[in-house]
C-alpha cells in the first residue's frame, strides 16, 4: 500500500520542497556522511532520508499490525521526533537499520498502551512470503505450481526466520544490522539465518537452484 498524500508530517513542508540535487552520487551511497548532515540540521538530508525510507519503513512495520493508519502514524512520530531531537541522536551507520528497528519498538511499544488486539490475529501471519508469478532461474520457464509448492515450503518456517530473510535477503541488511533490529548477537542471526536456509534446502532439494534466485526477489503481501 502507498502511504497517503496527506498525513501530518506532510505538514513540514518536506513532500513541497525542491528534489533533493545537494548530494553527490558518492555522498548518496555514504549513510554516515547524510545522517550527519541531518543532525547538523540539513533540509536536504531530511527530505533525502524521509523520500528515499518512509514507504519502506511504512510497509515493514505494516507486518506487525493490521491497522495500518496507526503504522504510518507511528512513522511520522519518529520523523518528527527525530528532527526535534536530531543534534542528541547517535551516530548511524545503516538509516534503513535505524529506522526499522525504531519503527519496529515504537509500534509494539504503543500497542501495548493500547488496544492488543491490533496486533496481527495469527504471528505465524507475519512476513507471509508470496512468489511473483513468472519467477525463475536461469535456464528455466516459470512454473506457477511449482512456485506455489516452494512459496507453502518459505512460509512453513517461522515468522521470525522469514522475517531474517527477508531484510538480508530483499531489504540488505547486514547480519549486524538484523542483530541490532532483534537485540540479540550477530551469532544468533547466523544461526537463524543458516536453519531457515538449511530446512529450506531439503525440503526443495529437487529445486536448490531455485532458492537464491526467489530469497532475492521475494515481494511481501
Amino acid at each position: 500500500m502507498k502511504p497517503k498524500e496527506t498525513h501530518k508530517f506532510d505538514t513540514l513542508g518536506i513532500k513541497e520542497l525542491m528534489p533533493l540535487n545537494a548530494f553527490s552520487n558518492q555522498e548518496e551511497k555514504d549513510e554516515v556522511v547524510i545522517w550527519s548532515n541531518f543532525q547538523d540540521g540539513s533540509e536536504e538530508a531530511l527530505i533525502y532520508i524521509y523520500r528515499q525510507y518512509a514507504a519502506v519503513v511504512y510497509n515493514y512495520g505494516c507486518q506487525f499490525t493490521n491497522d495500518k493508519e496507526y503504522v504510518w502514524d507511528c512513522v511520522q512520530d519518529l520523523f518528527c521526533e527525530m528532527i526535534k531531537n536530531r543534534s542528541r541522536l547517535g551516530k548511524v551507520i545503516s538509516i534503513k537499520g535505524y529506522l526499522f528497528k525504531a519503527t519496529k519498538r515504537k509500534i509494539f511499544k504503543g500497542l501495548k498502551k493500547i488496544n492488543k488486539t491490533m496486533i496481527v490475529d495469527n504471528t505465524d501471519d507475519l512476513f507471509e512470503i508470496s512468489i511473483p508469478s513468472g519467477i525463475t532461474s536461469i535456464g528455466q520457464s516459470g512454473n506457477n505450481d511449482q512456485n506455489k509448492i516452494i512459496e507453502g515450503y518459505i512460509n512453513e518456517l517461522p515468522a521470525h526466520q522469514r522475517e531474517i530473510l527477508l531484510l538480508y535477503f530483499y531489504e540488505g541488511l547486514s547480519y549486524q544490522e538484523i542483530a541490532d533490529i532483534f537485540e540479540v548477537k550477530v551469532k544468533s542471526i547466523r544461526t537463524m539465518t543458516y536453519r531457515a536456509l538449511e530446512k529450506l534446502s531439503v525440503q526443495l532439494k529437487a529445486n536448490k537452484d531455485l532458492i537464491l534466485t526467489l530469497l532475492l526477489t521475494v515481494l511481501l503481501k
